[in-house]
């Protein structure tokens, strides 16, 4: 599930506890279930270094069911008071399955593409190009001539 994308939600707008959770609850209610994305997805309660982020698999209206307490960071589960700020804002869990998915896509090719200099060539004088990339393939593609 650590290496799973999930959905954000434009302007990451912000809800709050509906009453104090602990760090066992597996369910909990927030005041606007509208403003975090259907289920599965995730939520940050608090802000900053004094926050935790949890992994929820059903949301019913303002209720949060089956949440996986201190997804990130792991440990950060602990008990919340009513009123704590929820929200689904970009967390390291997002950068880091960005950053795993870049270096598969990198690392997909068995040896790295090579181009023929051709801009001494006379067959090309005049000639105007441009490299295009299109599903891990490079070509040159003329433009002018």
């Amino acid at each position: 599930m650590y290496n799973t994308f999930y959905p954000p939600k434009a302007r990451s707008p912000i809800t709050e506890l509906a009453q104090q959770i602990e760090p066992d609850d597996t369910m909990f209610d927030v005041i606007n279930g509208g403003a975090l994305p259907d289920a599965p997805n995730k939520c940050t309660i608090g802000a900053g270094e004094d926050s935790e982020t949890v992994l929820y698999k059903q949301k019913d209206g303002n209720t949060l069911s089956d949440v996986t307490r201190g997804f990130e960071p792991s440990g950060s589960q602990k008990t919340w008071p009513e009123g704590t700020k929820v929200a689904r804002v970009l967390t390291a869990q997002d950068i880091a399955v960005l950053q795993e998915t870049l270096d598969e896509h990198l690392t997909d090719y068995e040896e790295p593409h090579e181009y023929e200099d051709v801009s001494d060539d006379p067959d090309y004088e005049g000639v105007k190009y441009r490299l295009v990339v299109e599903k891990g393939e490079a070509f040159l593609e003329v433009t002018e001539s």
